[in-house]
């Protein structure tokens, strides 16, 4: 049953990406890969992580994105980072693809254009290999697929707004709402909190000047 949920065919993405990486938006998009924890999970080098390998658990790892990128088209990227659908049409588990469903075209267009400005270089870890917890996980449901849980109705904007002085709130269109939902009153599958109901508890920077 393991295997099978995770070798079922998912469907691409029907949101085609509205922004086209260039080679400028390379910079932004290395900022914005450290922002949304690219280097996090798939190492310093995004040569890929392993996180434990161990008896009964099996090795989880991330994978190579240097060598995997590549043999990626635009749009195939955009379709594991929005919607944890793979190339071959497999889902992706643990790569929080239901939260980086709200990211903006723009932004994903820049973590796209940095992507390809990586040069190829050996596996830092080996591909990972699920032993029977996390495959009974799977079974149960507790350990989603990730294009299982992707609400696709979340798809972020074309382009994230800039917050001018004086303009009202930007209602989740930054990469806050990642984390913290489309609205910025906390997602309860990442446990994350209202942050209309915190930030008042914080004082506002005072001036430097």
């Amino acid at each position: 049953m393991s295997t099978w949920k995770l070798s079922r065919h998912h469907e691409a993405s029907a949101t085609a990406l509205r922004v086209t990486p260039v080679v400028s938006m390379a910079v932004e998009g290395a900022r914005l890969a450290h922002v949304v924890g690219c280097f996090g999970c798939h190492g310093d080098s995004l040569t890929g992580r392993l996180f434990v390998e161990q008896f009964l658990v099996g090795r989880l790892s991330a994978p190579n994105l240097t060598r995997i990128v590549p043999h990626y088209t635009d749009q195939q990227i955009v379709d594991v980072i929005r919607s944890g659908v793979r190339s071959d049409g497999t889902g992706v588990v643990f790569m929080p693809s239901h939260t980086f469903v709200r990211l903006a075209d723009a932004d994903i267009a820049a973590i796209v254009a940095y992507l390809r400005t990586l040069e190829s270089r050996p596996d830092a870890a080996q591909d990972a290999s699920f032993g029977l917890l996390p495959r009974a996980l799977i079974v149960a449901g507790l350990m989603p697929i990730e294009p299982d849980v992707v609400d696709r109705g979340q798809v972020g904007p074309a382009m994230r707004p800039c917050r001018c002085r004086g303009a009202g709130p930007v209602r989740g269109e930054t990469v806050c709402a990642i984390c913290h939902g489309g609205d910025l009153r906390g997602d309860k599958q990442m446990q994350s909190p209202n942050l209309f109901a915190i930030t008042p508890a914080y004082s506002r920077p005072t001036s430097r000047h």
